[in-house]
This record gives structure tokens, C-alpha cells and sequence, in this order.
């Protein structure tokens, strides 16, 4: 340590020793999982509030508006870009013992991003006007409109670069294995802006989202600092520019970007060709993307999440042999998980959706419609879980390009998809002479649901055997053999849940407890079918994380 206390800006500590290796994957999913579950209720309790206080369209519309750069920002850097750009090189300094040159590069990228989004936020405020003019043109001719959007977009635009540091700070926890601070941090930005509107909105109106936005990305990067202590903290205020490291991180950072700015043009792109039909498909598109990212969210996500790390720690060392056993094991895990998630969204979808949302203005249409949204972007869930992974294990490898190029081309595919699928689904349903029941699969915007499990289908294939082929493997036997006996598996879960959920349902009634019992009961017999056949056929990734898991509650941690 003596080589560090000489600098004499530094902020250093003694490094803790970090937790066993033997189950910390068990834990760290699960803490991870429950997190980023409630704060998906909280997200939509958020959601609800905002909609209880300000059913006015005009202050919404504004505050959506305004939201649109701030969120745009923190996507692209706090979210995920940062992280898959900054753990890859921290946690190689790491795995080789190379503290020093770990938080020179983890406080020249913090200092650097602080003065450049510092900047960028002082440009947003200054010329808030312009960017709400080109956002929103309409705007101009609603004076009241556009001062509410202005005011809000000058108190949220210094929000990003909160956003942005707390998303540096999971980075390092998560190199060194901690998850729990950075998958509760977001619960903690729900809960303020749900307070800030409680308690602020009799004097501030829909300010108050706004300060909520801010106040809660504020605690958001403070509350996880704390968990910093006994890590081995050495903060510095350098701007290293042409450290090798931060230079790498630029390197891998821009190509990240690209990726991620890829998915925004596809949802652009999809919006596009929804709004050309009938009233009502492009609302039923976000309502069903909204169920449809609930099990990515808890279980893809969290997955790829507790992984990275390892990945890229394996990667540093050069253990192939291990980083292809953990992206086996990853694969396997959420093929597990979201294969039955996908089939009991397929089968469930009408009255998971008429339970949740058939009420006040949304009506027996807007179910059928947004299920059919929901049915078709299912098919291709489990790609797009996957992707989370692979593009992980691309950025462990210090590899951002391979993901961009596929990103883009996948843009490609998406807008040739959508403009055919929107027009090649309603035709194939009537030539398929589908029962009446099920026609509500034609309908044209589930064409373009169609088409982003398409285009998730074709991005998971080339990554994967891009992948392959530079890995030499992948353990793609007891792949593919794990993933038959749980698509088999889920198949049996569809069918007895879509009975039991039928049958129930008969007996109890439409009343909002019937369809709750009805619902839950179906599941319930799903899962119980599911888990036994999967007994039944030996998966043994089930008894790998019972056993992980087990061990942990017989430790008592």
C-alpha cells in the first residue's frame, strides 16, 4: 500500500476479503431477483400514483416530454453502458492484483464522465427551450405547456449525472461481488419520486415529478457508498485521459452506445409502422412490452448481472475452460426460467391482462388487442433474455464491436420484419383458418411484435455461433439437451395451466376475486407440472441451484 499513500489525493482503504466463491451465485440471484421484482411494483405503483394525481393530459404529456433527454442519457450511460464498458477492465486490474491501476482507471472514468455530464447538463438547462421545441413542436402553441416541460427538464437534467455516478459505483460492487446495495438502489428512486408527489404535489403540481426524479437519483448514488468500506477503495482526483485503461474503457464505451441507441431505433422504427394502424396498436405494443420485460427484467437481467463479473474476471485470467462453463450454466438458467415464463404468457395472456388492466377507460378491446402484442413478442422471449448474457460475454472480452454490428444489422432486419410480418400475419391466420378464438392472433401490430422476437431470434443465433467459434465451444450439447427437456416441460405447463385456469374460471366467475383465484390456481398447477417433469427427466441445472441455495439457508446467510 505504500506505492498508494503517495499520492497524496488519494482516498484509500484496506481491502476486506471478498466472500467465498462456493455459493455466492445462488445468493447474489436471488437478492438480486426479489430487488429488481419489487422495484418493478414499486415502478408500477409509481406509475399509478402519477396517474391518481395528475390525470390531466397536458401535465403528463409534459412531463413526459421532459423526461425524454434525461432518460435518454442515463440509458445510454448509467444503465448499462458504463457497466459493460467499466467492469470488464476494473475487474481484469482486479482478477490480475492490480489495485493501483484498478482505481486509477475507476477515478480518472468517474471524474472524466462527472465533467462531461456536468457540461452537458449545463448545455441542456441553457438551451431547454430548443430541445423541448424539437421534441415536442407542438409544444410552442401551448405556452402553459411548454413552461411546465422547460421547468421540468432544467430540474431533472442535473439527475443524470447522479444516474450516471451511481451507475459507476454498481460497476465497482459489482467486480467485487456485491449486488445487494445496486439492486435496491432503484426501489430507493421509485420511493422519492412516489413521496415527492405525495407530499410535494398540493404546493409544486407535476414539478414535483420532476424534483422526485432528481431527489431519488440523488439517494440512488449516495446510498450505495457506504458499501465502498472494506473494498479496498483508493478514489483519486486524476483525469488520466491516456491511461491504457480508461482509454480502453472509451474504446469499448462508444460501440456499447451504438448497441444500446439500436434498440431505441427499433422501438422508433416499430412506433412508425403501429401508428399507420388502427387506433389503439401502438398503446397495446407498450402495454404488452410492459409484461412482456417483467420476467427479463427479474430473472435474464439479474442473471447476467450476478455473472459479469465472473465472466470477465475469467476473461482476464485467460480460463476459457471456466468463462464457458459459467456462460453454459448462465444459458441453461435463464432457459430455465424464461421458456415456461414465455409459454405461460402465451396461454395466460387475456386474462393476466383483463386481471391487471381491464378497467376505468381500458376495455374488452384494448385486452384483446394487447394480447395479441403479448402472444407474439412471447415466441421470441427466450432470445431475448438470452441476448442480455451473450452480449455480456462479448463485453467481458473486451469486445463491443461484435454486438454494434449485429445491433445494426438488426435494425435492418427489423424494418423490412415489421413492414412484412404487419401485412404476411393477418393473411396467414385466415389461410391457417385459426378458430375463432384464436383470431385475434391476425391482427396486424402483432405482426410487429412478430418481428422483434424475430429479430431477438436472429440476434441470439449469430452472436452465439460468432461465439462459439472464437471460444472453440460452448458446451452446446448439454445445452441444447438441458433446453428440449424444458421446452418439453413448459409445453405441459402451458396446456394445465390454460385448463385449470378454464376450468376455475367457470366455477368461480368473472368477478375480480374469481379471476385472481382462477389465475393463481393455473399457475400454481403449471409450475407444480413444470418442476416435476423436470425431476422426472434429471435436469440437473434445478438441483445445482437447489443445492446452491440450500446451502446458503443452512449458513444462515
Amino acid at each position: 500500500m505504500s506505492d498508494l499513500n503517495e499520492i497524496p489525493t488519494d482516498v484509500c482503504e484496506e481491502q476486506a476479503t471478498l466472500p467465498s466463491k462456493a455459493s455466492f451465485l445462488a445468493k447474489a440471484a436471488m437478492v438480486v431477483m426479489v430487488a429488481t421484482l419489487l422495484s418493478r411494483i414499486f415502478g408500477l405503483v409509481r406509475e399509478l400514483v402519477m396517474a391518481s394525481y395528475f390525470g390531466a393530459r397536458t401535465q403528463i404529456d409534459a412531463y413526459r416530454v421532459a423526461f425524454i433527454l434525461p432518460n435518454l442519457l442515463r440509458t445510454l450511460l448509467a444503465d448499462a453502458a458504463i457497466g459493460s464498458a467499466f467492469i470488464p477492465v476494473f475487474s481484469s486490474y482486479l482478477a490480475k492484483g492490480d489495485k493501483k491501476n484498478a482505481w486509477k482507471v475507476a477515478s480518472s472514468v468517474i471524474n472524466i464522465m462527472a465533467l462531461i455530464l456536468m457540461t452537458a447538463s449545463l448545455i441542456g438547462i441553457i438551451f431547454s427551450r430548443q430541445f423541448v421545441s424539437i421534441l415536442a413542436p407542438g409544444f410552442v402553441h401551448k405556452p402553459e405547456t411548454m413552461r411546465l416541460t422547460i421547468m421540468m427538464t432544467q430540474i431533472m437534467f442535473p439527475a443524470v449525472l447522479f444516474m450516471a455516478l451511481a451507475g459507476v459505483v454498481m460497476g465497482v460492487l459489482n467486480s467485487y461481488e456485491h449486488f445487494t446495495a445496486p439492486a435496491v438502489a432503484p426501489i430507493l428512486w421509485n420511493i422519492f419520486i412516489i413521496g415527492a408527489v405525495v407530499l410535494l404535489s398540493p404546493q409544486m403540481g407535476v414539478v414535483s415529478l420532476a424534483v422526485g426524479v432528481t431527489l431519488g437519483s440523488v439517494v440512488q448514488f449516495l446510498f450505495q457508498l457506504p458499501y465502498l468500506r472494506g473494498r479496498g477503495v483508493c478514489y483519486s482526483f486524476s483525469f488520466d485521459w491516456h491511461h491504457p485503461g480508461v482509454r480502453e474503457v472509451g474504446a469499448l464505451l462508444v460501440p456499447v452506445i451504438i448497441s444500446l441507441a439500436a434498440v431505441d431505433i427499433n422501438t422508433i422504427v416499430d412506433t412508425r409502422f403501429a401508428s399507420s394502424l388502427v387506433t389503439g396498436s401502438v398503446a397495446s405494443l407498450g402495454y404488452a412490452q410492459r409484461l412482456w420485460m417483467l420476467p427479463l427484467g427479474v430473472f435474464a437481467i439479474t442473471i447476467s448481472t450476478v455473472l459479469f463479473p465472473t465472466l470477465s474476471k475469467q476473461a482476464a485470467l485467460d480460463n476459457i475452460k471456466g468463462l464457458k462453463e459459467s456462460l453454459s450454466l448462465g444459458i441453461r438458467a435463464i432457459f430455465l426460467v424464461v421458456v415456461p415464463a414465455s409459454v405461460g404468457l402465451m396461454v395466460l395472456g387475456i386474462p393476466i391482462i383483463r386481471l391487471i388492466l381491464e378497467h376505468g377507460r381500458f376495455h374488452a378491446r384494448d385486452t384483446i388487442f394487447t394480447a395479441s402484442a403479448l402472444f407474439h413478442y412471447s415466441v421470441g422471449l427466450f432470445a431475448a433474455g438470452q441476448l442480455y448474457l451473450i452480449n455480456k460475454t462479448f463485453y467481458s472480452l473486451k469486445d463491443s464491436k461484435t454486438p454494434m454490428i449485429v445491433a445494426t444489422l438488426a435494425i435492418i432486419v427489423n424494418y423490412f420484419g415489421d413492414w412484412f410480418m404487419m401485412i404476411y400475419v393477418p393473411i396467414a391466420t385466415k389461410v391457417l383458418h385459426l378458430p375463432s378464438s384464436l383470431s385475434y392472433l391476425g391482427l396486424a401490430h402483432g405482426g410487429i411484435a412478430l418481428s422483434t422476437s424475430l429479430v431477438s431470434m436472429f440476434s441470439f443465433f449469430v452472436l452465439v455461433l460468432i461465439l462459439r467459434k472464437r471460444l472453440n465451444g460452448i458446451d452446446g450439447y448439454k445445452i441444447v439437451s438441458s433446453g428440449v427437456r424444458v421446452l418439453i416441460a413448459s409445453v405441459a405447463l402451458g396446456f394445465v395451466a390454460f385448463y385449470s385456469w378454464r376450468y376455475i374460471a367457470l366455477l368461480v366467475g368473472a368477478s375480480r376475486l374469481g379471476q385472481l383465484l382462477a389465475i393463481s390456481v393455473a399457475i400454481v398447477a403449471g409450475v407444480l407440472v413444470y418442476l416435476g417433469l423436470l425431476l422426472i427427466m434429471r435436469v440437473e441445472d434445478v438441483k445445482t441451484i437447489y443445492e446452491l441455495a440450500l446451502e446458503r439457508v443452512r449458513k444462515g446467510k
